[in-house]
């Protein structure tokens, strides 16, 4: 008995379905779910940071996730530009799950002057953490973090049900002559595939900005008195119709009560998140236009005489939600 996957998908014709024995057809159905298990890879983080052009603070940013339930290996892809003269960049990513640890350290990374590192290393991320940290400790070199990229890239296909509840397709099941086919070796297709789209969620918006030197702050807007300033727009391709987004945010102030930044589907509806030193959360309902885009703005509440820090700003979706 083998557990394996085709080396891409196997498109069946509607002929091969209307014409043959579904037991002839089935394994290869089964052997897409399998396939689909290793190879659909949405973003659990797409990120372009805020940054400062010419950095040697050793930047840090912070990014709430939803990891899947299966605690898969993922592949991060970093890009650092030096800003001139040279850089040797150690990057470290920490995961917080009850408390900071540390799931990956690069050895030193030199960097050309003005050249661009596109550095990639593939780590576990426990299906409990709720959160990445990543430092660029750059050895007061000029740097400037241009962006993480972080997607699930499992090696192999697991036997038995998984947290997800994905099935993998053993081809023992039908692989003597004349075995019957049953109702759950079908069911199996559609429920596997379900459990592998539902786990993995996929960020469809974000802004991420340096926790130690944010580039950006309420000082940086006019107005006050609790006034709402737009700070950024996205769009995103969210097919299916109306949907549930889920929407995290860190951020704090210089002092006093808590502020807000609010997410806001344009001409939609709308969700406010307090920037108290700690990961809010919220829900928002958004309507895809006709060809399925959403397009959002992101606004940050500036308190009277009190400055406002946003390092995180983020949405999640998932199909079916």
């Amino acid at each position: 008995m083998t557990i394996s996957s085709p080396t891409g998908y196997d498109v069946i014709s509607a002929n091969e379905l209307g014409f043959v024995k579904i037991g002839e057809v089935l394994p290869r159905i089964l052997g897409n779910v399998n396939y689909l298990y290793l190879k659909h890879q949405p973003p659990l983080v797409s990120v372009c940071y805020m940054t400062a052009l010419a950095d040697t603070s050793d930047p840090v940013y912070r990014t709430p996730i939803v990891p899947s339930a299966d605690g898969l290996d993922y592949t991060f892809r970093h890009q650092v530009t030096d800003s001139g003269g040279g850089s040797t960049v150690t990057i470290t990513v920490e995961e917080y799950d009850g408390g900071w640890n540390t799931i990956h350290t690069s050895a030193g990374q030199a960097i050309a002057t003005t050249a661009t590192l596109d550095y990639s290393h593939t780590d576990t991320i426990s299906d409990t953490a709720t959160e990445l940290r990543i430092t660029y400790a750059s050895a007061g070199d000029d740097i400037q973090p241009q962006g993480l990229l972080v997607y699930p890239d499992p090696a192999s296909v697991p036997t038995g049900t998984q947290p997800s509840g994905f099935v993998a397709y053993d081809d023992g099941i039908l692989g003597t002559t004349n075995n019957p086919v049953t109702t759950e070796h079908v069911d199996r297709c559609r429920q596997s595939a379900v459990a592998v789209l539902r786990d993995r969620r996929q960020m469809v918006c974000s802004l991420v900005q340096d926790t130690g030197t944010p580039q950006y702050d309420s000082s940086d807007q006019g107005g006050g008195g609790a006034a709402y300033m737009r700070i950024g727009s996205a769009e995103a391709w969210l097919p299916g119709g109306p949907c549930e987004l889920t929407v995290y945010a860190y951020g704090d102030v210089s002092s006093g009560a808590a502020t807000k930044v609010r997410l806001v589907q344009v001409a939609g509806n709308s969700v406010d998140l307090d920037l108290d030193g700690t990961v809010q959360s919220g829900s928002l309902e958004v309507t895809p236009d006709a060809d399925g885009f959403v397009r959002f703005d992101a606004y940050m509440q500036r308190p009277t005489d009190r400055d406002a820090y946003l390092y995180a700003l983020v949405a999640y979706w998932r199909p079916g939600d």
